[in-house]
């Protein structure tokens, strides 16, 4: 065998391992180019899923917040509507009839004990004045700014009969309920 034989041998062999190398190479690479798509793939789908729960997040988030605002809403103008009809009432019963309207201070003085202070809204002084003429002990005191009524001063007791305490403070409570329900009924 000659050197140029042994030369041709070498290179043969060295070009098939080349061979073989460039082939492991390029399947390598063909393996990293698939694995690295299926990671990019995977990965933009996971990103896609959740960019879309993102999203959804965002609608049912937004919701909501628009439900609650809607309802607080909602009950802030029937709030408005309840303290309007009340104000109603608080002017109805300041423009009661003078016989109902005696009958009615009549009936809260009577809850008072016999000896005290009258402070009463200007426009019921001369009517207690009449109620109070028969009461020894019972006075009528400086006018007070209310819409119609009296407080009764006595010792240490202070008992409110103003038209708008009675209304806020007994009636409102007793059937602000019921009226919700008559006024704000849902007929379907």
């Amino acid at each position: 065998m000659s050197l140029q034989d042994i030369r041709n041998a070498i290179v043969s062999q060295a070009d098939e391992e080349i061979a073989v190398l460039l082939r492991d190479h390029q399947h390598n690479l063909r393996q990293l180019t698939q694995e690295s798509e299926h990671a990019i793939a995977d990965l933009k789908r996971n990103l896609r899923s959740e960019h879309e729960q993102k999203i959804q997040q965002l609608r049912t988030h937004a919701s909501m917040r628009f439900s609650i605002e809607k309802r607080n809403m909602l009950l802030q103008k029937k709030q408005e509507l309840l303290s309007r009809l009340y104000a109603q009432v608080i002017d109805r019963l300041c423009g009661l009839p003078t016989p109902d309207l005696r009958a009615f201070l009549s009936h809260c003085l009577a809850q008072c004990p016999h000896d005290g202070t009258v402070c009463a809204a200007k426009e019921h002084i001369p009517l207690l004045k009449e109620l109070l003429k028969a009461q020894k002990g019972v006075t009528v005191g400086d006018p007070i700014d209310a819409r119609g009524g009296f407080i009764f001063l006595s010792g240490q007791q202070e008992r409110d009969f103003t038209f708008g305490h009675l209304v806020d403070a007994y009636l409102r409570p007793l059937t602000e309920v019921e009226v919700s329900k008559e006024l704000f009924a849902t007929h379907t």
